[in-house]
């Protein structure tokens, strides 16, 4: 139980470093091939970041634990919005002040409720899967229509770019490594402890998934980069919640009960509700709103972990 418990967060915290390798290379990777200022890179960063998420899904879903999967796409959400974008609110104010950011959060709410009525049948297999990649590719022709860019001004040298595509595949290979530790750690533990196995990818694997975002979204608004961090946070959301969960769909056929998950989805909804809710009013995150957004984040995963308590 120990040593599982160890190699858990071991593995969350090599996955979270080698998603940030991978993300901090692949954008120097799209400046050198001149894709830096294009809507494929904004694409390319929001993939690169949900690559934890990906990878995560692509180890449970081969080995019939899909749940997990599906647990920690709902938790990267809920903490990429309420952590990753209330920590950038904190440190800087968030000013929405293009129509084109403000129409992806409207698109982000929207596309919320798409996999969250498909979770309301009892199976998700691939069916459900080839629904959901197909929203990500319309997703993806919307950004190329509206042309989103990410607003990277840095120059890369030949040498550079090699050393970023060297370190771009190391990283790669290390994210795919530690999520099978991640996994297996995980359902080992979730036995032990009657826990379900939504739970552990909503709570500990989504924190360390989440973490690539936080580090490169926080980085970049103390840049001042505003229009980086809050399309990336968003890039991220829509790829977990169309991408992400589509592969698991794709992979793997699973039989739940809605209830397992039901608190998840409501504590997704009532997180878009509140994001929604403080940009179409005020059109800004500051210091106040970004407080409160890591204040219901403690509050659900006390109001998780109680449930989880309830259920043995």
């Amino acid at each position: 139980m120990i040593t599982d418990s160890i190699i858990l967060f071991a593995s969350v915290l090599v996955l979270a470093k080698c998603a940030h390798l991978v993300v901090d290379n692949v954008l120097k990777l799209a400046k050198f091939f001149g894709i830096g200022e294009m809507t494929i890179g904004f694409v390319l960063l929001s993939v690169s970041t949900s690559l934890p998420e990906l990878a995560v899904a692509l180890v449970s879903a081969s080995g019939g634990q899909s749940s997990i999967s599906i647990g920690n796409v709902i938790g990267s959400n809920i903490a990429n919005i309420l952590i990753v974008i209330g920590a950038c609110a904190m440190i800087r104010t968030i000013r929405i002040k293009k129509d084109e950011m403000l129409e992806l959060i409207r698109l982000l709410f929207i596309t919320s409720m798409i996999p969250l009525i498909l979770l309301l049948r009892t199976e998700f297999g691939w069916v459900e899967g080839l629904i959901l990649l197909s929203v990500f590719a319309g997703y993806t022709y919307y950004l190329f229509k509206k042309d989103v860019n990410l607003g990277i001004s840095e120059e890369v040298s030949k040498k550079n770019a090699l050393q970023a595509f060297l370190y771009f595949v190391a990283g790669i290979v290390g994210v795919l490594v530690s999520a099978r530790f991640t996994v297996d750690s995980a359902v080992r533990i979730a036995d032990v402890f009657s826990l379900s196995k939504s739970f552990i990818g909503a709570t500990i694997i989504a924190l360390g998934t989440s973490l690539p975002e936080l580090a490169i979204d926080t980085a970049a608004v103390r840049k001042g980069n505003i229009k980086l961090a809050l399309g990336d946070a968003i890039g991220s959301c829509m790829t977990n919640l169309t991408l992400v969960l589509g592969v698991t769909g794709l992979l793997s056929q699973t039989t739940f009960n809605i209830t397992v998950v039901s608190s998840l989805v409501i504590f997704l909804i009532i997180t878009n509700i509140l994001f929604w809710y403080f940009i179409e009013t005020r059109k800004k995150l500051n210091q106040k709103e970004g407080m409160v957004f890591l204040m219901v984040y403690l509050i659900f995963l006390l109001v998780e972990f109680g449930l989880q308590i309830q259920m043995k």
